[in-house]
């Protein structure tokens, strides 16, 4: 009926982002470069998780802890870039 992903990995199914899919580029350099470090970022905790059977649990959590804060602080710090351009207009 519908594709579907099962088995034992298939939280672990990870999708290649294409170039056709990524948005437009920013004018603004320091909007830029904060995209850029949250989309590396993002591509660091995939392949986190891709390597978690062969971590310890405890090593795990304490990596990927620290990776969701970074991931936090990255989006805050784009969220209140976007707000000061937004207040230029």
């Amino acid at each position: 009926e519908h594709p579907q992903i099962a088995g034992a990995l298939a939280d672990r199914f990870a999708v290649a982002r294409l170039a056709a899919s990524r948005p437009p580029p920013v004018a603004d350099t320091e909007l830029a470069g904060l995209i850029d470090a949250r989309d590396e970022l993002n591509a660091d905790i995939d392949e986190l998780r891709l390597r978690r059977d062969d971590m310890s649990a405890d090593a795990y959590r304490s990596e990927l802890l620290g990776k969701m804060l970074e991931l936090a602080r990255l989006e805050d710090a784009i969220e209140t870039r976007e707000g000061e351009l937004a207040g230029r207009d």
